[in-house]
Order: structure tokens, then sequence, then C-alpha cells
């Protein structure tokens, strides 16, 4: 078995904290709302990455706001798929894609987001932690598509490289990868380090800024392929699609 990443319990517990911290500010009906409290509202047949990242698949009346997807994956590569979301957080993502995929796999470093996305998943929706080796065996190639929401812009080289690794380890031959990493350090997207620099110690939800070589040299270190690298200046992000050639 591949030599799978393993997080220490020190930032899996900063980890938990930052989400008791962000969910006691923002509203959390997005992430406790049942899946089958939902609404299924959208499709998502025929549209390319730009149209999935804005799309809305459900809502509910206690939404404050319209939950957009936010990955950076063309339609074919989600609907009727098996799809691995890393970083998951409590669910949310996969609340909203159940309603399409064949099968999700929820990853995440947080036990206590991981317990909240348990809560009310969809039938076709699990959620392992990161460090839990074992059970990640069990899905070894079984994946189409592996997507990160929000999640890649907090990972520098070497996390992401073994973040990247997980990934490969998951998918099947031809099976693709989406990223969202940021694509410069200034702007409004508060403190963003360049992607080789080490993590930040003390907040764990600093971002890192990948530059195309920076995408095309990790890429080439787990032994995956760049198809297309996209700056998107509006939201300071360099979505990346890579492929598993085998």
């Amino acid at each position: 078995m591949l030599d799978l990443v393993t997080i220490p319990q020190e930032v899996a517990s900063r980890w938990d904290r930052e989400w008791g911290a962000y969910l006691l500010t923002e509203d959390v009906n997005p992430f406790v709302v049942e899946a089958d409290c939902l609404e299924h509202v959208g499709a998502l047949d025929g549209l390319d990455e730009r149209q999935v990242f804005d799309a809305v698949l459900a809502s509910h009346p206690s939404y404050t706001f319209a939950v957009q997807l936010r990955i950076w994956a063309s339609a074919d590569r989600i609907v009727g798929r098996h799809v691995v979301e890393l970083g998951c957080g409590p669910g949310l993502l996969g609340k909203h894609l159940g309603f399409v995929v064949d099968r999700y796999l929820g990853i995440d470093v947080s036990r206590v987001a991981l317990a909240m996305a348990r809560g009310g998943a969809h039938p076709n929706c699990r959620f392992v932690h990161i460090n839990d080796h074992d059970l990640l065996a069990g899905h070894a190639g079984l994946y189409d598509t592996v997507v990160g929401r929000e999640f890649f812009i907090h990972q520098n080289y070497e996390s992401a490289k073994g973040l990247l690794r997980l990934a490969r380890f998951l998918l099947k031959p031809g099976g693709t990868v989406h990223c969202d990493f940021f694509a410069r350090g200034d702007g409004e997207a508060g403190t963003v380090y360049d992607a080789r620099a080490e993590h930040d110690a003390e907040q764990v939800s600093s971002g890192y800024a990948f530059s195309e070589q920076d995408v095309l040299d990790v890429a080439r270190d787990v032994g995956l392929s760049v198809v297309s690298q996209t700056e998107d200046c509006r939201a300071w992000r360099r979505f990346v699609v890579l492929r598993f050639d085998d």
C-alpha cells in the first residue's frame, strides 16, 4: 500500500478548534440540515467547469444564501461518477453532490467536522478520517474524480504533494483531480504565502499561492499529468485539473 499521508494529532486538534470557531460566527444551517430535507433544485448535465463552479444543486427554506458548488470540474466528471472530496469538513458539498453522483467519499482531518458530516448524509455518501489508512485502503482505485472545495488554497507544496499522492491512490486510471490553488499572495486573499513556505504554525487555515511551475513540479513529483491550468483574477485562484494516466 502507498505510504499515505498522516496528519499529526496537534494539527488535527487545531482544525477541530478552527471549525468550532467558524461555526460560532457563520450561518450553520447549510451544515446541519439533513440531506433528505433538501430540495433538489438544479441539474449539472452539459455544464463546463465554470458553470459547475457557480451551480446550485439544492436548497432549503432555512438557507440565507445560495450554496454554490464551487468546484472546478465539468459535469461529465461528476454526474453518475464515483467522487472523492478532500477536505470535506462538515459535509456541505456531499449533501449536494449526493443528488447526482453514484458514490461519494469525504475525507477530512477534523473528527469534529466528520461527525457533523455523517449526520443526515445521503445513503451513497461515506466519510473517513485522513489518518484511518486501513479504511482508506478499501477505497483504492475505485474513484473517477477527486475534488476540493476551498481546500487546496490551504496547502503548501509539501502538504499538497501528500494529498495528491492520496488522490492518485484512490483514482482509477484516467481519473482526474480538480484543485483550487491560490494564484498569488496579494489582494484580498488575506495571509497568503508562497507555495514553498513552511506551514503557518499558528493558523492552519492560512493560504499558499502556486505558480504555473509549482503546479507542474508537484504533479511530476506524484505521477500525475497536468490537463489544464486556469487563472481566475476575480477569485485570485489557479484552477487546475490533473490526470492519473497509470
